[in-house]
């Protein structure tokens, strides 16, 4: 019985160690595999890292995707030069290392162009275009600007007439129009345009130094027009008429008041 029982346990050690070395046979042969996966990953790498910086050498060297033409759409000839100053050193000879997004970022720091698009052509051609800024006031702060209805503000070109309000008595944050003052301004403008286009056409100035009130005044003739930042709306046509009388020659007032709801103060000169 004891004979059996010492045969039985060396059968069991003898398969144990068999064991153990079928699992130290693939742990070896696991090692192995992964050794040579990463020996033909460096060395595809290194081949691959070669055949690259050669074809780019070959490309650089030779007339293939080199930029032929950039063509910039919805500009000015004044605004052009600008840009041309700001992409000079961005338009590389060839195509591929042309960066879009350079170029944006560079030419939205113009204040007059709110959004640029920037294509490349496999052909050679660089095309950029201009979404320009679309003034709908002047705004003065010191000098005369124009400003959009974001409130960006960028200037005049010299020598031109603009028929737009003169925005005064406000300020400028972050190269805007301060937002307080823009929103009334914005809401004054699309009403007066909404009630009649010709009375918005004669509006000249808006003063927008009183934090409670708003001071506009004709084209037609001197008279400060005061009317209430909030409720305005139901001033303006009160002002409209008062203003016709004014122009046919019925009264000749300094200012005038609507401040209150039914009731116009005329200061008199």
């Amino acid at each position: 019985m004891n004979k059996r029982t010492g045969a039985n346990s060396r059968k069991s050690a003898a398969k144990k160690k068999q064991s153990r070395n079928r699992v130290a046979k693939k742990v070896i042969s696991a090692i192995m595999l992964v050794s040579c996966v990463i020996a033909v990953l460096y060395f595809g790498w290194l081949g691959g890292r070669e055949l690259y910086v050669f074809s780019v050498e070959a490309l650089d060297s030779s007339d293939l995707l080199s930029v032929k033409q950039v063509e910039i759409k919805n500009s000015t000839p004044e605004m052009e030069r600008k840009i041309d100053s700001v992409i000079d050193t961005l338009i590389e000879e060839k195509i591929y290392r042309v960066k879009p997004g350079k170029i944006i970022s560079a030419l939205e720091t113009i204040p007059e162009i709110r959004d640029v698009k920037v294509r490349r052509s496999l052909r050679g051609k660089v095309t950029i275009t201009i979404n320009k800024r679309t003034p709908f006031v002047l705004f003065q702060a010191g000098e005369m600007y124009l400003a959009d209805r974001e409130g960006v503000v960028y200037p005049v070109k010299t020598g031109v007439f603009y028929e737009y309000p003169v925005i005064t008595g406000s300020k400028i944050e972050n190269g805007k129009i301060y937002s307080r003052d823009l929103e009334y301004v914005l809401n004054l403008i699309d009403y007066a345009k909404r009630m009649d286009k010709v009375f918005y056409r004669q509006i000249s100035q808006i003063n927008m130094s009183d934090s409670n009130q708003i001071y506009f005044t004709f084209s037609s003739s001197p008279v400060k027009y005061i009317v209430p930042r909030i409720g305005f709306e139901s001033r303006l046509a009160h002002a409209e008429k008062i203003q016709q009388m004014i122009t046919e020659g019925l009264w000749d007032p300094e200012s005038v008041n609507l401040s209150s709801r039914d009731l116009a103060f005329l200061r008199l000169n």
